[in-house]
Formats: C-alpha cells, sequence, structure tokens
C-alpha cells in the first residue's frame, strides 16, 4: 500500500474505518494515527484496538516508511501485524500491553521475516505454507470486519479468512 501523503493516508483510513462496524458491546482503543517523525510525513503509522465482551480482541498495526523523493516520496506501508486473541493486561494508558507469548488465537504479520503466520501453536508460517490468502494483500480493516464475521458465525479463523495451511514437508 502506497499513499503519496499524510492527508492522503488519514481520508483512506477514516474512510475505512467508517465502513467497520463493530459487533454489540465491543469497544476499542484508537484508532490512533500519528507521524512517527516529522509532522505530516513518514513514517507513520496506524494502531487500532477492539476489545470484545468475551475475552478477546484484536491489535491492528500497520507502519509506513518513506519512499526515497527520486521514487515518488510518500509513504508505503512496509510491516503490519494484525492479532486476534485473548485480551492482554491493559498498561497505565488503558491500552492493551503487546506480549510476546503465544497468547492469540491467529497473527498475520509482514515484518522483516517477510509475510508469515502465527497459528495454532505454530510460529512463522511462510507464504508459500499459505493456500487461499496472499499475506502481503490482507488490509486492517478486511481484517478487523472478517474476524467479527467469524465470531458471528462461529467459524473457523481460515474459513473467514479463506486460507489454510499446508503441512511443512
Amino acid at each position: 500500500m502506497y499513499f503519496s501523503t499524510w492527508t492522503e493516508f488519514v481520508e483512506w483510513f477514516t474512510a475505512g474505518y467508517k465502513h467497520c462496524v463493530l459487533e454489540e458491546g465491543a469497544t476499542e482503543c484508537g484508532p490512533f494515527l500519528a507521524p512517527t517523525a516529522d509532522p505530516g510525513m513518514p513514517p507513520w503509522k496506524a494502531e487500532w484496538f477492539v476489545i470484545f465482551c468475551d475475552g478477546n480482541y484484536i491489535r491492528a498495526t500497520e507502519n509506513y516508511y518513506a519512499k526515497a523523493r527520486a521514487q515518488g516520496g510518500g509513504g508505503y506501508r512496509q510491516h503490519f501485524s494484525f492479532h486476534y486473541g485473548p485480551t492482554p493486561p491493559f498498561s497505565a494508558n488503558g491500552i492493551p500491553e503487546w506480549r510476546l507469548e503465544k497468547t492469540y488465537h491467529l497473527r498475520i504479520d509482514c515484518d522483516r521475516r517477510g509475510p508469515h503466520l502465527h497459528y495454532k501453536g505454530e510460529d512463522h508460517i511462510p507464504q508459500s505454507r499459505i493456500v487461499g490468502m496472499k499475506i502481503i494483500d490482507q488490509g486492517i480493516f478486511d481484517f478487523v470486519c472478517k474476524i467479527q464475521e467469524q465470531r458471528k458465525a462461529k467459524v473457523s479463523v481460515e474459513d473467514s479468512l479463506g486460507f489454510r495451511v499446508e503441512t511443512a514437508a
């Protein structure tokens, strides 16, 4: 994903957010949108927490980095992480704490290790073992909406997001 300006990014985020209706009883922290360097210039970050009444939550984070001016400038999504699972303790500022332990039902990541999943107790499942979903194409709003659909329909996360994990060779 690429945005030429901070304003373009905020407009895109605001429009997507308006279409993502939270299930009854859910609360949220954020979404928080912020440049992490100079005002309005990449890098910037989006972070959003949705807390469900049953003790589960979503943590959705996207990090955008500056593209070289020679390549047009603006910001492109380089890293993202979407978690769904048990809600961790809250920090003093009321935001669910980051925890490295395996306390999630699903985590979709794209980071220095490339696109991968953490699912059913297995870490860093590469794209090559994922069928039916291109990890790099996953977006913050689709993730939040599809997890809510999964919860409502009481189907597996795999069915809701349309993927399956192949067994390692």
